[in-house]
């Protein structure tokens, strides 16, 4: 059966080491066969992540007022809104979008034969992106996962069909969402390949390197830290700081399983000279010398492709791991996580493992190694809100502007650290859509 993909926005890119072949679809294409859906895995709405996460991290500093674009700088001082009630929340239609590409993969993919390699696998990619997706917007529309609460918190509505019906338009639980997430992603990760000659594609150690995320973020920590040793049996390799410099291009990359990056490349990632100081106030680490640009105190700029790239990688495993040690009190096995990241990013003759006497909280050090380590990725702001939410850590955040006075705070738990439903899709699709407080 021949099946019409209209196509609005959706720029179609495929991927190399050296070049970037960008076509343009016009009007429409007609998909008939598995091929053409494999065609439509490369597509950029798939590997692009928008700005959010980065913007609104306390990571990220900037003495451009305002910024970019007024919805930036009302991400940045954390307002109520980003958005008035006719203006479209980017963040939110871009990941509908791949969400409705996703669904229009897996329902060609049914028509034309699921159950040959090929098909599963594509399949398999599809729904791979569309749980992604749908884990970015619960963690940015939604509550942090709470077992207690999470049945009844709102999350975000879940779209399986691309036959959108406006009826639909409704909050799923924040449970919900992740149990269509696990169970997608366990049904198919071991369908996904060994590995893949493009990263904006995902592979098994991808698969089983976003479960490990999804565990940890719902608090089944045993089974987050089994996944990320799968995910390590198939990639455990690192970017060597010592030997290499900075990577260039995701394909340069080697610690990362796929490539998720930042859509929003306008917006320069710099920190600020007290970020610097704080995070980065050893000289011989690596980290800030191969990833920074250092042209004065108002220009710490990251470098490189790897300055948004936000998929699972090697790093994160290990840290995931070592979170759940320091979770469970076994900090000789969290020592021996995070010792097992830094040993590539100090040269040989500064580093040293960290060892149990020079520790008087390992999970401060798990907190300190992740935001070091995972720098402009995309986990700052998330980690930093389910910290909090657990009572784990009571982090507020605050913008200062070039004069250092403070000109805006955002409080441990605060309400927004949960980002308004955009007013537009309220008043569009359904005006009894629930409304996150304000």
């Amino acid at each position: 059966m021949k099946r019409i993909i209209y196509i609005v926005i959706f720029l179609v890119s495929f991927t190399s080491c050296n070049d970037y072949l960008d076509v343009e679809p016009k009007g429409q294409i007609i998909a008939n066969s598995l091929e053409d859906y494999e065609f439509l895995l490369s597509s950029t709405s798939f590997y692009n992540v928008t700005g959010f996460p980065f913007i609104l991290s306390d990571d990220f500093f900037s003495t451009t007022i305002p910024l970019a674009a007024p919805d930036n700088y009302a991400a940045f001082l954390w307002e109520d809104y980003f958005y008035n009630s006719t203006e479209d929340d980017i963040n939110w239609n871009l990941e509908y979008e791949k969400i409705f590409l996703a669904n229009t993969i897996v329902e060609g993919v049914n028509e034309l034969g699921a159950n040959t390699l090929l098909g599963k696998q594509i399949k398999a990619e599809a729904l791979f992106h569309r749980s992604y997706t749908l884990f970015s917007l619960v963690n940015t529309y939604a509550k942090h996962y709470n077992a207690a609460t999470a049945a009844t918190d709102p999350g975000v509505p879940i779209f399986l069909e691309t036959n959108l019906e406006t009826d639909s338009y409704t909050r799923s639980s924040v449970k919900d969402v992740y149990d269509l997430i696990i169970s997608d992603m366990e049904a198919i990760v071991d369908d996904l390949p060994d590995s893949q000659d493009n990263k904006v594609r995902p592979d098994i150690a991808s698969g089983y390197g976003f479960l490990s995320r999804v565990y940890l973020y719902k608090g089944e920590f045993e089974k987050a830290k089994n996944a990320a040793n799968v995910a390590l049996s198939y990639n455990d390799r690192f970017h060597d700081l010592r030997e290499e410099p900075f990577a260039s291009t995701f394909q340069d990359y080697k610690e990362g399983y796929i490539n998720k990056t930042i859509s929003w490349g306008f917006v320069l990632m710099k920190i600020s000279p007290e970020t610097k100081e704080e995070v980065y106030s050893d000289p011989t680490d690596l980290r800030f010398s191969q990833n920074f640009y250092d042209f004065g105190p108002t220009s710490l700029i990251f470098r490189g492709y790897v300055a948004s790239f936000h998929g699972p990688s090697t790093p994160e495993m290990y840290l995931i791991k070592a979170e759940v040690d320091a979770r469970t009190n076994n900090i000789e096995g969290a020592l021996e996580n995070i010792n097992t990241v830094r040993e590539y990013r100090f040269m040989e003759a500064d580093y040293a493992p960290i060892t149990q006497g020079e520790v008087t909280d390992v999970f401060d050090l798990l907190i300190s190694e992740r935001r070091k380590e995972l720098m402009f990725k995309g986990h700052r702001w998330f980690d930093v809100k389910r910290w909090n939410a657990e009572g784990l850590t009571n982090i507020s955040f605050e913008r200062k502007d070039v004069e250092g006075n403070i000109v805006a705070t955002l409080p441990a738990n605060d309400d927004n650290w949960v980002i308004a439903i955009p007013r537009k899709v309220i008043s569009d699709y359904n005006p009894s859509l629930e409304q996150n407080p304000r």
